[in-house]
């Protein structure tokens, strides 16, 4: 089976030589606080090189006061809506979104509401007649290279999203993990530039830009709403997340690895992008649409000829290729004609023989129909 609804990153990608490169010189050290409770906030030292490794990529200098440690993005989602949401109240997301974010929410008890996305994302109009009928306490958008669709808010909306959400007390959680999987062209600078609006939590992991196992992210805000997250019992109780993965990560970043590595990964994933753009013109041609992504890990497939990903993904199991239907990622249900493709998981050969499968599978399902 070739899946390519598999989000991750290729194993044989991920930088092991890297981490044992940095793991020697963290063992080595005199100083090992790194073993014992860390900062709530996270190791100063950490905040002060992940800052300096941020400012270049996102055009503007990071104050390290301004970040947050956390396991990861996932645990900086739960975080938030845990410390800044109540069970009963209410999160705005996009439609369709990242599928595994909303089941975050409604462990806590959040009710999730879905907002319809355009072409180039959220509209202002329809976010505003959203937050006044729902009255959410919370935001999740996924800002840049956005999980399914690839599509990227541009920065004239972006500040009107978060004026319209200052001025009804919403809260934004950006989910920016792919800000730094800018393959071509320059993107808009991260929503992370906007925490001064006392309105916008950014939030950013080193699974796409280094390892997930590492289960080590961030999130930036401001200090007033950092300082809610600083009074956590968890963090009374148990100190700083991650520490130890946090001090083998700032032997990465003051090094420059995680900089070299970082464009290593980009170049690998621009040239898959390529490939499984040609191979998609040559097996599937105009059985689907799409626009080339120029970031993030996905290709967003519409599907013609009235054809239903979710019956498509049950033929294209018999051919041993696999994808993530849009059904998956709608909280209304819609987007049945689309699904999703990761070209970040699986080197050429396998891209090249999946998308082959994938060719089959849809043209059996048409025979089918016709």
């Amino acid at each position: 089976m070739i899946d390519f609804g598999i989000g991750q990153p290729q194993l044989d990608q991920l930088p092991s030589d890297l981490l044992l490169k940095g793991a020697n010189r963290l063992f080595v050290s005199p100083d090992n606080a790194y073993l014992n409770y860390g900062p709530g906030q996270g190791d100063p030292n950490l905040r002060e090189a992940l800052a300096g490794f941020l400012g270049p990529h996102y055009g503007f200098e990071v104050d390290p006061q301004t970040l947050f440690m956390t396991g990861g993005a996932s645990q900086a989602l739960h975080l938030i809506a845990a410390t800044f949401a109540q069970a009963g109240d209410t999160v705005l997301v996009e439609d369709p979104t990242y599928f595994l974010a909303p089941q975050i929410f409604r462990d806590l008890g959040l009710k999730v509401v879905g907002v319809p996305i355009a072409d180039m994302g959220l509209e202002p109009e329809t976010l505003e007649r959203a937050i006044q009928e729902h009255r959410p306490k919370l935001l999740y958008t996924i800002p840049i290279h956005q999980n399914p669709t690839g599509v990227t808010l541009p920065q004239e909306r972006r500040e009107t999203m978060i004026d319209i959400c200052r001025e009804h007390g919403v809260l934004v959680v950006a989910d920016e993990v792919y800000q730094m999987l800018t393959y071509r062209g320059t993107p808009p600078p991260p929503l992370a530039r906007q925490i001064a609006s006392e309105t916008v939590f950014s939030v950013s992991s080193f699974s796409k830009i280094l390892a997930p196992g590492l289960r080590l992210g961030w999130i930036q805000a401001s200090q007033k709403l950092l300082a809610r997250l600083l009074r956590l019992g968890l963090l009374a109780s148990g100190g700083g997340l991650n520490p130890l993965v946090g001090s083998l990560v700032h032997k990465l970043l003051i090094s420059g690895d995680q900089d070299r590595y970082l464009s290593e990964l980009k170049e690998i994933y621009d040239r898959k992008i390529d490939l499984m753009d040609r191979l998609l013109q040559d097996h599937l041609g105009k059985m689907v649409e799409y626009v080339k992504p120029v970031g993030g890990y996905f290709f967003w497939l519409k599907l013609n000829g009235a054809l239903d990903a979710d019956e498509l993904e049950k033929v294209a199991a018999t051919e041993a290729v696999g994808f993530r239907p849009g059904s998956k990622f709608s909280m209304s249900g819609r987007h049945r004609d689309f699904l999703r493709l990761s070209f970040a998981h699986y080197d050429e050969s396998a891209i090249t023989e999946g998308v082959v499968r994938l060719g089959k599978a849809v043209e059996l399902l048409r025979s089918k129909i016709l």
